[in-house]
């Protein structure tokens, strides 16, 4: 880069403190290097910057907190490399963007190298995103490579007096590198990790949003799974299922049940619903409606296989209803939005026995569902694909009965032969083949099943991938989660 100045400044900001601790993340930087022209009888003189190795967050970029409680602490270490070649200072400062919905008794605290920098209170209101400077360093010219190792804390301490106006709140923010040279900011993040000299929109991840907007309730057994989603609204909201056994690699996963009116997600021009923050922070998504359009793929009714005489025909790859799906995903989730959404596992689950295959026995039997699926190999990796039996009953379903009171059913109100929509939990074989279905307006929200060559709609599923950011919206109707 060329620039007059003899002093090149890089900003460390560090943009989000809320709960979800999300995976290593490591930004390459690219060698910068600066020229000064001397008079017309001076030779020029070439002033490098260091060459900026990394700036690496051990537990990922980001620490979130939503519905925070007192008692809650927690660190994020960080480094900021350089592999040398520097002839002058290279500095950088380091910042916290932050908004506060009301923690009057939270402090942060930033060490460098084992020696405390910083320690203060960051407890006023902020409703916007407030930039405030925590430390500076400085790169020694001709030193070779360096590190400088930080720890970021985030701490909201028991007092021993009354809290409770603090409970339920949240604390927001962003994790950001910022390389100022020559009069112009570069900006560094995990949208843009090779840098970029737009100030990227602040937002807040899809799967974090979700989680300051709702007070969690866990599952503590499977008692609930025997009735539908109550009319009472008592079931409504988020859940959180951490049992040993249920989820894949037995990490938590937090999905919508009942009646919510929270859940709608505006993307790719679509009307979308939550089902759930998956295991690995991917955010799975229903194809829902806005109103003036349903929760289906098209106005068309689509068999799962044309024939039904033989168990494989309960097969999701192969089936009619994969490729359908499949022409439906790559007709209207196409280049950046494509982007935003993760591969992840349509769960074709055959466990059992032809008579009773795996979801038959937990729904209709056990009424005990699970979001892991049986056998690895009944996973099919795909970008679009359709819900199980098992996350319709979390939501609310039961096998052979009307449930009217659950968001799934909103955006499904056909009559007739259409108002069936597919899943993908196969229920059993008996010389045809059958397959779990979901019903729309004739019995609303009715969990049944069908034989495969009987043709009924189709609703589209995805996963958002976990860094997706919302930047408007309450997750409302009238105001959806905007990505």
């Amino acid at each position: 880069m060329e620039t007059n100045n003899k002093k090149v400044t890089l900003t460390l900001g560090i943009i989000s403190v809320v709960t979800l601790l999300l995976a290593v993340v490591g930004m390459t930087y690219a060698y910068f290097a600066a020229n000064v022209t001397g008079n017309d009888k001076a030779s020029s003189v070439n002033i490098n910057t260091a060459k900026l190795a990394s700036v690496n967050f051990t537990d990922g970029a980001q620490i979130f907190q939503g519905n925070i409680l007192p008692g809650y602490k927690t660190s994020k270490a960080f480094n900021v490399a350089t592999t040398g070649g520097n002839t002058v200072d290279t500095s950088y400062k380091v910042f916290i963007y932050w908004k506060n919905s009301g923690i009057t008794d939270i402090k942060y605290t930033l060490t460098k190298g084992g020696t405390p920098v910083v320690s203060k209170p960051i407890n006023t209101v902020q409703t916007t995103y407030q930039k405030t400077e925590i430390s500076e360093g400085v790169f020694s010219p001709n030193a070779g490579a360096q590190t400088h190792n930080y720890n970021f804390t985030l701490d909201f301490p028991e007092t021993g007096s009354d809290q409770n106006s603090q409970q339920g709140k949240s604390f927001d923010a962003y994790l950001q590198v910022e390389l100022s040279t020559g009069g112009t900011t570069v900006y560094y993040n995990r949208e843009n990790p090779t840098g970029t000299n737009v100030m990227p929109t602040l937002g807040v991840t899809l799967g974090n949003a979700i989680l300051a907007s709702n007070t969690v309730k866990n599952v503590e057994n499977d008692s609930m799974f025997a009735h539908i989603a109550p009319a009472d609204k008592s079931e409504n909201g988020l859940w959180k299922e951490a049992r040993a056994g249920k989820t894949e690699g037995d990490k938590p996963t937090y999905f919508f049940r009942g009646s919510v009116q929270n859940n709608y997600v505006s993307f790719a021009g679509k009307m979308w619903r939550i089902v759930r923050i998956n295991e690995d922070g991917t955010v799975k998504l229903i194809l829902g409606g806005n109103g003036t359009e349903d929760g289906y793929i098209d106005s068309a009714t689509h068999v799962w296989n044309p024939s039904r005489d033989q168990a494989t025909y309960v097969n999701y790859v192969g089936s009619t209803a994969k490729t359908d799906i499949d022409a439906w995903y790559n007709n209207n989730i196409t280049g950046v939005n494509n982007s935003k959404v993760a591969t992840w596992n349509v769960c074709n689950d055959k466990s059992g026995t032809t008579d009773s295959y795996g979801a038959r026995t937990r729904l209709y039997t056990n009424k005990m569902p699970q979001f892991k699926c049986p056998n690895a190999s009944d996973n099919v990796a795909a970008k679009g694909g359709l819900l199980t039996a098992d996350e319709v009953a979390y939501a609310g379903g039961v096998f052979v009965s009307n449930s009217p009171d659950y968001y799934l059913y909103d955006n499904a109100k056909r009559s007739g032969a259409a108002g069936f929509w597919w899943v993908s939990s196969p229920y059993f074989f008996d010389g045809s083949a059958y397959v779990f279905v979901v019903n729309g307006l004739d019995y609303p929200g009715y969990l049944a099943d069908d034989n495969v060559d009987y043709p009924v709609g189709l609703r589209a599923v995805i996963s958002l991938a976990s860094d997706t950011l919302t930047v408007s919206g309450n997750g409302t109707q009238a105001s959806p989660y905007t990505i």
